[in-house]
C-alpha cells in the first residue's frame, strides 16, 4: 500500500512539475482586500495542454514507426530460413560438410569460417 501511495505521489509531482515548466498553468499570489489575507489565483491554459499532449503523441508515434522500420530492415537484411528445395551443404576442403546452410541477400552460403568438427559457420 505504501509503495502504491509513493508511486502515485511521484507521478503527481512529475505532472505538476512538468506542467509548471511547460507553462500549462500559472499560480499567482496577491494580497486580498482584507488585511492579513492573500488571494491565490491559478490560471490553467487548456489549449497549451492539449497541443503539447498532441505533439507528444505524434513524436512517440514517429519514434515507434522509425524503430519498427529499422527492426524490419534488420530482420529482412539478416539471415533467412533456408528454402525447402535448397541443396545440401557443399563439402569443404577437408571433406566435412557444413551443418548449417543459410541464405542472405547476397545469395546462399554453406562455406564456413569456423573450423570445428561439429559446428562450421561463416564465410571462408
Amino acid at each position: 500500500m505504501r509503495n502504491m501511495l509513493a508511486l502515485f505521489g511521484a507521478a503527481l509531482l512529475t505532472v505538476v512539475g512538468a506542467g509548471w515548466y511547460l507553462g500549462w498553468y500559472k499560480v499567482r499570489s496577491q494580497p486580498a482586500s482584507v488585511p492579513g489575507q492573500h488571494s491565490v489565483n491559478i490560471d490553467i491554459n487548456t489549449k497549451k495542454i492539449s497541443t503539447d499532449i498532441q505533439q507528444g503523441e505524434e513524436k512517440i508515434q514517429q519514434f515507434l514507426e522509425k524503430k519498427g522500420g529499422e527492426e524490419g530492415k534488420k530482420i529482412g537484411e539478416g539471415l533467412m530460413l533456408p528454402s525447402p528445395g535448397s541443396p545440401q551443404s557443399k563439402a569443404d576442403d577437408k571433406g566435412a560438410k557444413s551443418l548449417f546452410q543459410y541464405h542472405t541477400d547476397k545469395g546462399s552460403s554453406s562455406e564456413s569460417g569456423i573450423n570445428h568438427p561439429l559446428l562450421q559457420l561463416g564465410n571462408k
